[in-house]
């Protein structure tokens, strides 16, 4: 698989924090990876000091696999010591690697040793169950009826998931929520910043790109040639 060039610039680039945003199947995985090895590569660094972490199980098996395959092709000093360094190397998920801290220092913490991580399923129960609460318990102040209100609007199904949504995301809700306690004009400029900064990413992308730069190039200069023509496709330049 050969790289394109933004995938090239996230690979070899180790001096500042990249973040890499794209839709399944369009190489994330692939620029991990390779991104893992051009450190090894070109910047020295030991296999135990490399920290590749995801979010799932089954990436973090993904990747921990296709650097092993990597590996295993090389050859070379380094590349054999990497390879045996790898067998023990931190390859696992966010949770995993907060709960391996957390375990070592659990006095800084203030958490037990034993605790454990609640999977999926737990997680999901325990929703249900504060839900169920939430709606079939006395509420203190204005709280019941801001609940009646909204079941009077939506149905349970729709309110448990659209709070699971807001539970899953509670960081920027939080900050929303915030927002619109400050009045109108707070929410307003908020949206106004959010919307400038969202164009101002949109159109740096956009700069960058080297297909999107030849197309309108190519679209400026037809414009420029069938400029005061009859032709009728000009209309659409």
């Amino acid at each position: 698989m050969a790289a394109t060039e933004r995938q090239k610039e996230a690979i070899t680039t180790h001096d500042r924090s990249l973040v890499v945003t794209a839709g399944a199947g369009t190489g994330k995985t692939y620029v991990l990876v390779q991104k893992y090895l051009h450190l090894i590569e070109t910047r020295g660094v030991e296999v135990p000091s490399i920290l590749a972490l995801t979010f799932t199980e089954k990436a973090a098996a993904e990747m921990r696999e296709r650097i092993r395959r990597e590996l295993s092709q090389r050859r070379g000093p380094v590349w054999e010591k990497a390879a045996e360094d790898f067998m023990i190397a931190p390859v696992q998920t966010f949770h995993s690697f907060c709960a391996q801290v957390l375990r070592e220092f659990p006095i800084e913490a203030g958490l037990e040793p034993g605790f454990i991580v609640l999977d999926e399923r737990q997680v999901s129960r325990i929703h249900a169950r504060a839900f169920e609460e939430l709606v079939h318990s006395p509420q203190p102040g204005t709280v019941n009826d801001a609940i009646i209100t909204v079941l009077s609007i939506f149905d349970q199904g729709t309110v448990r998931k659209m709070l699971s949504e807001m539970y899953g995301k509670r960081l920027s809700y939080d900050r929303f929520f915030a927002t619109l306690a400050g009045g109108q004009d707070q929410v307003l400029d908020s949206w106004i910043a959010e919307v400038s900064s969202f164009r101002d990413r949109e159109i740096r992308d956009l700069q960058q790109d080297r297909s999107f730069c030849l197309a309108v190039s190519i679209l400026l200069n037809l414009a420029a040639r069938y400029e005061g023509t009859d032709d009728r496709a000009a209309a659409y330049l």
